[in-house]
């Protein structure tokens, strides 16, 4: 495959200018079916290269091994100390959750519905497991922990759309960015204020609200006031 002579970006040997930057691509006066690049290792049938599905498998493989290694010595340090499964069981429940959020996260990163539903499904499990798991009786989980969790995951849901339906990804991504974060912190303090003292309040999230407000208000100045608002995809190559 041809690159962008200017800003590097791989480009399709049809297009004839890169489409980031609109910088001509020169004709490499290839023939029909011949790769841009020579193949590397051509006369060491030895050398292999792991396909896509491959690499998700060991990186998978991988991580499940260290969740499991790490599993087992929180279970033999627990057994051997107590003479049963007492305190291990909540990291153990923690280990369990995350292995799912890093697995789903690797054989999904291009669905992020998928993966993000998953993990809106897993975290709610996991702090309603935690919460049953004190004396067998909800308490925190229903008034407190899923609001969290769902207000967290409207929030990032929110940010998905906006940015996708964005055409030009320029400053406004970070005032979307930091606005968003204003609201997760105020709902975050609020839900946990309301659960403490049974009234809806807040403070310590007024601070950073504070902050991250007018920065937000500063980006969305900063990209609708430029006569040509910055393009983030060009500048990063994604």
């Amino acid at each position: 495959m041809p690159y962008c002579p200017r800003c590097g970006v791989e480009v399709d040997p049809s297009v004839a200018s890169c489409p980031l930057c609109a910088t001509p691509i020169p004709d490499l006066g290839l023939g029909p079916g011949e790769p841009a690049w020579p193949s590397p290792y051509p006369d060491d049938p030895t050398k292999t290269f792991l396909t896509s599905k491959q690499r998700k498998f060991r990186a998978i493989l991988a991580t499940t091994g260290v969740f499991a290694v790490a599993a087992l010595a929180v279970t033999v340090t627990d057994v051997t100390t107590t003479g049963a499964l007492t305190w291990s069981r909540y990291p153990l429940a923690s280990l369990g959750t995350s292995l799912v959020l890093l697995v789903s996260l690797l054989l999904w990163h291009r669905r992020p519905w998928s993966w993000a539903t998953l993990w809106f499904l897993a975290l709610s499990s996991y702090l309603a497991a935690l919460d049953l798991g004190i004396d067998g009786k909800p308490h925190w989980f229903l008034p407190l922990g899923l609001p969290l969790v769902s207000a967290t995951f409207g929030l990032i849901v929110a940010g998905v759309v906006l940015v996708r339906r964005n055409r030009h990804q320029g400053y406004n991504v970070f005032s979307q960015v930091f606005a968003l974060v204003a609201a997760e912190l105020l709902a975050i303090d609020g839900l946990v204020t309301g659960w403490l003292s049974g009234h809806w309040g807040w403070g310590w999230s007024q601070v950073a609200a504070l902050v991250l407000v007018p920065l937000s208000l500063l980006f969305a100045v900063l990209h609708f006031a430029l006569r040509r608002p910055p393009d983030l995809r060009r500048t990063f190559h994604f």
